[in-house]
């Protein structure tokens, strides 16, 4: 998963880059880590049907707390596109041999096992 850190980082970069203020800069962030973490649940929910129920439930508790800024941000297009592209390439990481027990892990734990 070595890759997936490294092109997370990069995004993350780019991302904030493009902040004017440090309020935008946490908007961004926010943005970004909430995509990543929706990408993450998705690949989970496709690759481990038996916790996807428990992923579900910790993931609807998330969505509930989530801000005004993120409930509509999720709305959009650019979190329609950044979330597929993300988890795209969680799918393609998730699969390779050296990867599936750390993204087992990261499953598990996402629901709460």
């Amino acid at each position: 998963m070595k890759l997936a850190a490294v092109i997370t980082t990069l995004s993350l970069a780019a991302t904030c880059a493009h902040a004017q203020s440090k309020q935008d800069f946490q908007a961004a962030l926010d943005r970004e880590m909430h995509v990543i973490d929706a990408a993450t649940v998705a690949t989970c929910r496709a690759l481990h049907p038996d916790l996807a129920q428990d992923i579900d439930k910790n993931w609807r508790q998330n969505l509930a707390a989530l801000s005004a800024d993120l409930t509509e941000y999720r709305k959009t297009d650019a979190f329609a596109k950044a979330k597929a592209k993300y988890e795209q390439e969680q799918t393609l990481e998730a699969r390779k041999p050296a990867n599936q027990k750390v993204f087992q892990g990261t499953c598990k734990a996402m629901a709460g096992r």
